[in-house]
């Protein structure tokens, strides 16, 4: 939504004291200048300046510290007003208006302020000096513009104003401009313009005073007592040639092109070799300018475009209960093409005369819609099929922000535009919103799909953008309200574009209840003027999406923080922190060195391990101390000036448990999440040598350290108090599963173990859940069973899978080339080409809800991904359709593998894959053990399943 330009002013204030007159100063940014009144004459250094005067009340005694105040409200005027297209040639001017009491003779007083003004460095062709009316306020304008007449020469006025709507239907015409003529002043006649006469305004004061007009335009002297607060008043000279009604149409003309009143009045003067008076307010100057025209229409019709194309026929078989939108989307079509540049009556002018007349013609449907809507709640059957069937996606869209910088501006923002270098645009977001200049493809996922059924009015949504180039001038992240029913709200942010390069890329995210639901990446062409490139360069592409599934979440809690990561391509990694709207910029050189930190401390802790598996207590306390101290290093990058992103941060610190939502728009990207700490540490070298390490449990029960207790403890880490989901961008595998299913009849889990000799612990693995989970509930895999065809053949898939193997990447003649783990089947390895094969085999098919395995892929480094390893062994699983993959980044053996699970085999009856990997996590530290850090759990971390929960006697 545009923003009505504002027009600077200063205030001059005349106080009359001793005989002279001193003068204070006030403008529109806020400054003030009104030293105390002081007999003269002043001393050496004083706050005022003396200016003689030739005549009474004596000499001007100006503030010194005003001066640099009134330069500086001039330097920020542009010199040339670019809507003024036929007065090019002419200086914008400053406004000046003076309050006080400003005696009888105007002109002389003028004349003595202009020669003090010109004395301290003002150009006199840059100011209009004026004096001060009383405040008063007027409702918004809005077109058309109403003039009254009450002069005898109104038919020059109206010669004149046909020009202005020559391009206009008759019915159009009414909507810009309405011109009447009256013998008097008629108080029940509306007028935004009064022209009359001064006798005549006096003669009709109380009419005057109940008619309000914004301006008089009257000859001769007016006294200003008769005009109503609020009103301008333009005096023109009794013995002018050019009678008012001809001024007043010149000055309807400036007014076309967005001049404030001083301006338009000073044009129309000098255009017309008159001179003219005003008398008028700070609000004043902007009372008739065609930008608040444009605001209050697009205030009035900010939600149109939540009616364009609602009555559009649907797959509802209640669609006929929805009546016609089709005026409503000509209104819609109209206010979209509105041209703010107003550099021809035939433009901008036009423009909102035609949208405003679209509009009106539109209120029958509306109230058609709104009373169908109402009815239609009423019937629940009808409204619950009616919001199944639409079909509401992302909406996106960039208008010009008209109060950027002038120059030549395309004539509408669309996929052919290329914007301009440090100019300032208009985002707008909304869903369900059928948009002429929409850059999001029409075949992206409708965001409807994947929001939960609720019994509420509306879903309440976030919407983030985030930009590395482009500044972000409004509040970056926005609450936006869906309707069951119908489009959403729109929501606007400003951005401006950056000075240099070709091109810029803007992020829009979605959440709901802090879960990532869609995110979009702009991608803009930037020159220094503005183009139309003659093909698509401008577009907004579906980066991430979730699936229609996700409508149970309402089932699952609200995410603490999201964190979305993306690859800057430039060896750096931007890090968006859900609907704060903030983010942060890690380069590679950061990122690597810690994720390699986090590996090298755990081979070191695997090679120091004993017979039993357990860690000498001094390297446990030694790495520990190490990690914590790297990972609140790592933790303190996340902050930046944003203070929301600081807020928000804070609070993940003082959660004691939930969830954090981790999305990788590149599935490459790998971030050593569970080592980040957040928890106040010990600061000296000293005190840090003498800490002793907390493992996170006293006496049976979990400590009671925290966020400021300044020690180290194990539960300061992300991956022991909270869960931490990572979820992998893929095309087709962003379902979120709450609920795992094994095909009926066969094993709920199965286990395959690819070593080449027979392992102690691993036996142990299969022996413990054979036993744990009863009779024919487990299944180990032998040699000739294939794995895959289990996996793909939906009667015989189990809910969980276990892979215990060795990963290697040596070159075998008969295997392989790609990195590849071992199991005990036919296929005797998995690589991520065997399992794309098997995809495209079975016709791409995903595995299907409810039948989305949990696999626990234990091997050394499994979990590793290059940074453009777009098929990685999780990547793959996932996108085959894996609700949640558990592996391994770092070195590991069979005893701890095993271990793993037969720990969270039997839990994930209750708990989810995340939360029963960091219980074993926790449980780990607490016996001095960290290399649970090595594991991670990718998908949904919140899958469980309920079929272990019954146990087989």
């Amino acid at each position: 939504m545009a923003a009505a330009a504002t027009t600077d002013w200063v205030r001059l204030t005349l106080n009359t004291a001793y005989s002279d007159v001193f003068v204070w100063y006030d403008d529109s940014r806020g400054e003030q200048v009104r030293p105390a009144l002081t007999a003269p004459p002043p001393p050496l250094g004083s706050e005022w300046v003396p200016f003689p005067s030739a005549g009474p009340p004596g000499q001007v005694l100006w503030p010194a510290r005003a001066t640099q105040f009134l330069l500086g409200m001039l330097a920020r005027l542009p010199i040339v007003r670019p809507t003024a297209l036929e007065h090019e040639d002419d200086v914008t001017r400053l406004a000046v208006l003076v309050n006080g009491p400003v005696p009888s003779d105007w002109p002389a007083t003028r004349d003595r302020l202009r020669r003090v003004l010109e004395t301290i460095g003002l150009n006199d062709s840059r100011i209009v000096l004026m004096p001060e009316s009383r405040p008063g306020g007027h409702p918004a304008f809005s077109l058309p513009f109403d003039v009254v007449v009450t002069t005898a020469d109104h038919d020059d006025l109206t010669g004149s104003a046909g020009r202005l709507v020559s391009t206009l239907t008759d019915e159009e015409r009414q909507a810009a401009l309405r011109i009447r003529y009256t013998a008097g002043i008629d108080p029940d006649v509306s007028a935004d313009v009064l022209v009359t006469s001064a006798a005549e305004l006096s003669s009709s004061s109380d009419a005057v005073l109940h008619l309000r007009p914004r301006v008089v335009v009257a000859v001769g002297p007016v006294d200003p007592g008769v005009l109503p607060a609020g009103t301008s008043l333009v005096m023109l000279d009794p013995e002018a040639e050019v009678g008012p009604a001809v001024f007043a149409g010149r000055l309807l003309r400036e007014f076309t092109h967005d001049l404030p009143l001083h301006e338009a009045v000073t044009t129309a003067a000098a255009d017309l070799g008159i001179s003219a008076t005003l008398r008028t307010t700070p609000a004043g100057l902007d009372d008739l300018r065609l930008s608040s025209a444009v605001q209050s229409f697009q205030d009035r019709t900010h939600d149109l475009p939540r009616y364009h194309s609602v009555g559009r026929p649907s797959a509802s078989a209640f669609s006929y209960l929805v009546p016609p939108a089709d005026q409503l989307n000509i209104a819609a079509d109209r206010a979209q093409t509105i041209d703010f540049e107003f550099l021809r009556e035939s433009s901008g002018f036009a423009d909102l005369a035609r949208a405003e007349h679209a509009w009106a013609l539109a209120q029958p449907e509306r109230q058609m819609i709104d009373t169908a809507g109402r009815a239609i709640a009423a019937q629940p059957d009808a409204l619950d099929d009616l919001v199944q069937s639409q079909k509401r996606r992302a909406t996106l869209w960039l208008t010009h922000d008209r109060t950027a910088s002038a120059g030549f501006r395309v004539y509408r923002i669309d996929e052919r535009a290329v914007l301009a270098h440090g100019r300032t645009y208009a985002l707008h977001v909304g869903i369900g919103i059928d948009w002429p200049t929409d850059l999001v493809d029409a075949g992206a996922l409708p965001i409807g799909q994947i929001l939960p059924p609720t019994s509420e009015a509306e879903h309440a949504l976030d919407v983030a953008v985030f930009s590395s180039t482009a500044e972000i001038l409004d509040q970056p992240s926005q609450r936006l309200s869906l309707p069951r029913m119908g489009p959403s709200e729109i929501l606007d942010f400003r951005l401006r574009m950056p000075t240099g390069g070709d091109s810029c890329l803007v992020r829009v995210h979605i959440y709901h209840r802090g879960h990532i639901l869609q995110a979009f990446a702009l991608r803009i062409t930037l020159d220094s003027q503005e183009g139309d490139a003659g093909r698509p360069v401008l577009r907004a592409e579906l980066v991430y999406s979730r699936r229609r599934q996700l409508r149970d979440l309402d089932d699952i809690p609200p995410r603490l923080l999201s964190i979305a990561t993306n690859d800057d391509n430039n060896g750096s990694h931007r890090l968006m922190f859900g609907d704060t709207g903030g983010a942060v910029r890690l380069n590679e050189s950061h990122i690597k060195p810690a994720r390699d930190f986090l590996r090298d401390q755990m081979a070191d802790v695997f090679a120091l391990l004993d017979s039993a598996g357990h860690v000498p207590s001094e390297t446990f306390e030694r790495r520990i101390k190490a990690m914590a101290l790297r990972g609140q290093d790592l933790w303190g990058k996340f902050f930046d000036e944003q203070q929301q992103v600081q807020d928000k941060l804070d609070e993940v610190a003082a959660a004691t448990t939930g969830t954090l939502q981790v999305v990788r728009l590149v599935p490459g990207f790998a971030f050593p999440w569970a080592m980040l700490y957040d928890w106040d540490l010990p600061g000296k070298v000293a005190e840090i040598e003498a800490a002793v390490v907390c493992r996170g449990v006293r006496g049976g029960q979990v400590c009671d350290c925290g966020p400021t207790t300044g020690n180290f403890c194990v539960r300061g880490f992300w991956g022991i108090r909270l869960v931490v989901e990572e979820l992998v961008a893929q095309q087709d595998a962003d379902d979120y599963i709450t609920s795992v299913s094994g095909a009926d009849d066969f094993p709920t889990v199965v286990s395959t173990v690819g070593l080449v000799h027979e392992d102690h612990w691993a036996m142990t693995m299969i022996d413990t859940l054979a036993k744990g989970l009863g009779p024919g509930r487990c299944e180990d895999l032998t040699a000739d069973q294939s794995l895959l065809v289990r996996l793909w053949d939906p009667h015989r898939r189990p809910a969980v899978l276990v892979v215990v193997g060795h990963l290697t990447t040596a070159l075998v003649d008969s295997e392989s080339r790609h990195p590849r783990i071992y199991v005990r089947a036919t296929e005797k390895y998995l690589d991520t080409a065997n399992l794309r094969t098997a995809k495209r085999t079975n016709g791409t098919r995903r595995w299907e809800k409810p039948y989305r395995p949990i696999i626990l892929l234990l091997g050394c480094d499994t979990g590793r991904t290059g940074l453009d390893d777009m098929h990685s062994f999780v990547s793959s699983l996932s996108s085959a359709g894996a609700a949640a993959v558990i592996a391994t980044e770092g070195k590991i053996d069979t005893r701890l593998a095993g271990e793993l699970a037969c720990e969270l085999v039997p839990a994930l009856a209750e708990r989810g894959a995340g939360e029963a990997l960091r219980y074993w996590r926790s449980q780990l530290m607490a016996d001095g053990n960290p290399l649970g850090l090595v594991f991670t759990c990718f998908g949904s971390a919140g899958a469980v399943v309920p079929a272990l929960a019954v146990r087989t006697p």
